[in-house]
């Protein structure tokens, strides 16, 4: 008995062993036929994103063209609604709030003295939104401090 029972466990373990070899082997060619369809996909994504890098850089370029400082004057030029902004109609405001003039009055008030003033105050000479830098700045009727 001991010799039907060797056999049997010898054939058991052959049996497994090529089992476990033809399992290798499909797996190996669903393995190999898998990678290949990655390796497209991947191939049409690559193609797909260089569209895309070529499509943005032309939307650039159309973009640099359309907002030239030179096409915008021209359209400014011929649209009769829009004026070119001349320094002498711009507010200073850092100056206006430094000289204590209430925002109500500064902004219908017209500057006539010496560009970079409002008023006839001093002031830097740039164009701020009034705030001091550490709040927002006010709202309402009052002198913006």
């Amino acid at each position: 008995m001991k010799r039907g029972n060797n056999s049997r466990s010898q054939r058991l373990i052959v049996i497994g062993s090529l089992l476990g070899v033809v399992l290798t082997f499909f797996g190996a060619v669903y393995q190999s036929y898998r990678n290949e369809e990655l390796s497209l996909a991947v191939s049409a994504l690559e193609n797909r994103q260089d569209e895309k890098i070529e499509q943005n850089k032309r939307s650039i370029a159309s973009i640099s063209v359309l907002s030239a400082p030179a096409r915008i004057d021209t359209l400014a030029q011929q649209d009769d609604h829009l004026k070119s902004g001349y320094p002498a109609n711009a507010l200073i405001i850092n100056t206006a709030i430094a000289a204590g003039i209430p925002s109500t009055a500064v902004r219908g008030a017209q500057t006539s003295s010496a560009p970079g003033t409002a008023g006839g105050g001093t002031g830097s000479g740039s164009v701020s939104d009034g705030s001091s830098g550490n709040s927002p700045p006010s709202r309402g009727s009052g002198g913006g401090r």
